[in-house]
């Protein structure tokens, strides 16, 4: 169903199984008759409605599961355990809270403008994983072990959450693409993934951080990008990296004015360095996996 403005209630009582919800434009629906709850559906999108919960859709596997675009929604909680093709909870309420208790493996997420995000089961992410301008805390994914794959990459990408503190991936090992911190500005320490030990792409972290370290690593196949406003000691841990573990271009640097993400040049307090300012802080370039995904804006409708 697409661009119906007047309705108001959906009631599909006795329906268990859909071969897609597809939604789009209902800006008057708040409300969800769906006692016997949907638990299959190939393809899930919804978009632009008033809808406080998702009541009655509880899924267990689907290809695609997109909500955005739902100022009232304050939960999505379903017990998908595997996400074919993606997941994405976008512009929704600021305080929507995201729970996927049973999902062990996805091949792309997205996660923005999120108040909570919880994944206790998560352990593989084939695509990417994204966290774009939530305000939670805190972020733990205890039991995630590998993102991407060697033919396709994937990146672990947090950029823009003002209000982050602390991330914890305990188990993480192996990235296929890059991990990623940017204008995460309360994040102070970047010391979540002791066991982390291969990068296929970059480690880019650029910020306020005064701490950070990766004690368990030992290949990075690309670059290695690390700038922060904050005094820094590179030797102590890092500077050991450069033409050894670190294949690509290395730079670290502490007391910057304008931390960048990886290609530009850092430029210090003080007035040295080449002050590429391109991609310094309040302008940032995202992993290029997350720039070919599709349009946030999805469309949605009802198949039976």
């Amino acid at each position: 169903m697409t661009s119906l403005t007047v309705l108001n209630q959906l009631n599909f009582n006795s329906l268990r199984s859909v071969g897609e919800i597809y939604w789009q434009t209902l800006p008057a629906l708040s409300t969800l008759g769906l006692a016997a709850q949907v638990t299959q559906a190939a393809r899930v999108t919804i978009t632009d409605t008033i809808l406080e919960s998702l009541n009655g859709i509880n899924l267990v596997t689907t290809q695609r599961f997109n909500i955005n675009n739902n100022r009232y929604l304050k939960e999505v909680k379903v017990q998908l355990a595997n996400i074919t093709d993606s997941l994405a909870i976008e512009f929704n309420s600021p305080s929507v809270a995201a729970s996927f208790p049973n999902l062990t493996w996805a091949n792309n997420a997205t996660f923005r403008s999120c108040g909570s995000v919880q994944l206790p089961s998560l352990a593989i992410v084939n695509g990417s994983l994204g966290f774009f301008e939530n305000t939670f805390e805190t972020l733990s994914t205890p039991k995630l072990s590998e993102v991407g794959t060697g033919t396709q990459g994937g990146d672990i990408t947090f950029a823009n959450n003002d209000a982050l503190v602390n991330v914890s991936m305990p188990e993480l090992k192996t990235i296929y693409g890059t991990l990623q911190f940017v204008n995460d500005s309360n994040v102070k320490e970047i010391t979540g993934f002791p066991k982390l030990s291969v990068v296929h792409g970059s480690i880019d972290i650029s910020g306020d951080f005064e701490n950070a370290t990766f004690p368990s690593i030992r290949d990075i196949r690309g670059g290695f990008n690390l700038q922060t406003t904050a005094e820094f000691d590179c030797s102590e841990e890092f500077n050991r990296f450069e033409g050894s573990i670190v294949k690509g271009k290395y730079v670290c640097e502490g007391v910057v004015t304008n931390p960048g993400t990886e290609g530009t040049d850092p430029t210090k307090n003080g007035g040295s360095g080449n002050g590429d300012k391109k991609n310094s802080a309040g302008k940032f370039t995202v992993n290029k996996s997350f720039a070919a995904l599709p349009a946030l804006a999805l469309f949605a409708a009802f198949v039976l």
